[in-house]
């Protein structure tokens, strides 16, 4: 059989698994990911696969469990593990969670837009001001898009902290080319200017 000749080869055993997925064999998916777990030494990857395909199936709470419950065998390093994680315990309401995996993988730079989305949306909900502003711009750097900017520039605005909306108009304003077909930026700028004026 197929992995009789490729038993070594860890690619030939994720293929298998995720061929059982598809064609909805759930429980011998399950019980290929275990072992790709144990026998490759791949066990957050494995129990990552297993929780999502439990949640995919209805078991949120179990998914949610599995992936608790293996958490101090996991590394900073891996992102699929704490993916997962933020994408289920922000479905499951879990926001400490949520935060944990979202902020690990922001520092792991391993983020993705919509994980930077929901760990500002979650600072900003904190009041976690100066954070959220330095996420944002970090973004800015790392996506290289305007909209992160002005995410921590109208942050900065709705905190009162004109001394950095100041400084984040001016990084801007360095390669406003990006900014001046949004509305946002405008309002911001004129914002600053009536504080300014005062």
């Amino acid at each position: 059989s197929y992995l009789k000749r490729n038993p070594n080869i860890l690619q030939a055993w994720e293929a298998f698994a995720k061929s059982q997925e598809n064609t909805g064999q759930i429980a011998e998916a399950m019980a290929t990911w275990q072992y790709i777990g144990e026998y490759f030494n791949r066990l957050p990857e494995a129990v990552a696969h297993q929780a999502r395909l439990m949640w995919r199936n209805g078991q949120s709470e179990e998914a949610f469990s599995l992936l608790l419950s293996n958490q101090d065998k996991v590394t900073e390093k891996d992102s699929y593990y704490w993916e997962i994680l933020g994408e289920l315990s922000w479905e499951l309401e879990q926001p400490e969670y949520s935060f944990l995996a979202y902020n690990t993988l922001w520092e792991s730079r391993d983020a993705n837009a919509l994980v930077v989305e929901r760990l500002i949306q979650m600072m900003r909900d904190k009041d976690r001001a100066e954070e959220t502003i330095a996420i944002g711009e970090e973004a800015y750097t790392r996506f290289n898009e305007s909209r992160w900017l002005l995410l921590s520039m109208d942050v900065a605005n709705q905190a009162g902290m004109l001394t950095e909306l100041k400084r984040l108009v001016k990084i801007a304003m360095n390669d406003e080319a990006k900014f001046e077909d949004s509305e946002m930026y405008w309002l911001l700028r004129a914002q600053l200017d009536i504080h300014e004026n005062k």
